[in-house]
C-alpha cells in the first residue's frame, strides 16, 4: 500500500543468531548429561533422541541464517567500495567501541560527580562498563545500584558484597514494606543464575524507541552510550 504506508516504516527484525545460540546451549546441556556415567540408561536414550533432533533443527536455522545473511550482504554491499569500507571499519571495531565507551565514562563522571551530586549518596566509576551508586555511610560494597556490562547484557543490578555484608539478611529486608520501594524501582526483574552478589537484575532493559528495545547487549548499547548519553544516564 505505497499510497497509505510511509516508505521505510517497516524494518525486518531477525532472530536467527539468538535462536542458534539458544539451541547450541541446549546441545551443550544434553552433551553434559550424556557424558554423566551415572545417568540412567533409559534417560540416556531419551536424551539421545532429543539431542539429534535439536542438532538437526540447529542446522536448519544455520542454513536459513546463511541465506538471510547473504541476502543482506547483497542488499548493502553490491557496490565494491562499500564492502571495502565496511571491511576496514570491521577491523577497527574494538578501537571504535572502546573509544565510545571511554566517551560515555567521561560524560557519566561529569554527570554524577560534578553536575548531579546528591548529599549522602556516593558515585564511583570502576571501568568503562561499571558504575555504582551507594550510600556514603556504608561504602560502595554495601547495597548499591550498579550499571554494568554483566555477562552478555548491559544491565542494571542491585548488588552487595557478601564478604562485607550479610546478603541473605539483605534479601529478607528487601521483602519488607520498608525496603520494598527499592524493588519496585526496577521495571523488570530477570531470572538469573544463583549469585550471592546480585540481589536483583534487570538485563539489557533499555528503551529508545528502537526495534531492539528491551534486548540490548554491550555491542548494541554502545551506540546509544556514545550518541545518546543523556538519555542512557537518565535511565540509571
Amino acid at each position: 500500500m505505497p499510497n497509505e504506508v510511509p516508505e521505510n516504516i517497516i524494518k525486518p527484525v531477525h532472530y536467527q543468531v539468538e535462536i542458534i545460540t539458544w539451541l547450541d546451549e541446549c546441545i551443550k546441556l544434553i552433551e553434559a548429561k550424556l557424558s554423566d556415567k551415572y545417568t540412567d540408561l533409559v534417560m540416556n536414550e531419551d536424551a539421545l533422541s532429543i539431542y539429534f533432533y535439536i542438532k538437526q533443527y540447529r542446522d536448519f536455522w544455520g542454513r536459513n541464517m546463511t541465506h538471510e545473511i547473504l541476502d543482506q550482504v547483497n542488499e548493502h554491499f553490491s557496490d565494491r567500495e562499500k564492502w571495502f569500507s565496511f571491511s576496514e571499519l570491521a577491523r577497527q571495531k574494538d578501537i571504535i567501541t572502546n573509544s565510545w565507551w571511554q566517551s560515555f565514562m567521561s560524560q557519566m563522571n561529569k554527570c554524577f560527580m560534578l553536575d548531579n551530586v546528591v548529599d549522602g549518596w556516593g558515585y564511583r566509576t570502576f571501568d568503562k562498563y561499571h558504575y555504582r551508586w551507594f550510600l556514603d555511610d556504608f561504602g560502595h560494597d554495601s547495597l548499591c545500584l550498579m550499571l554494568d556490562g554483566w555477562g552478555d547484557s548491559y544491565s542494571l543490578l542491585l548488588r552487595v558484597q557478601p564478604k562485607e555484608y550479610d546478603s541473605m539478611a539483605i534479601t529478607k529486608l528487601l521483602q519488607t514494606p520498608k525496603y520494598a520501594p527499592i524493588i519496585s524501582a526496577f521495571e523488570r526483574i530477570d531470572k538469573v543464575a544463583a549469585d550471592e552478589w546480585v540481589q536483583i537484575a534487570e538485563l539489557g532493559n533499555f528503551k529508545f524507541g528502537d526495534v531492539m528495545d528491551w534486548h540490548f547487549d554491550k555491542d548494541r548499547i554502545v551506540w546509544y552510550a556514545y550518541h545518546q548519553t543523556d538519555s542512557l544516564s537518565n535511565k540509571s
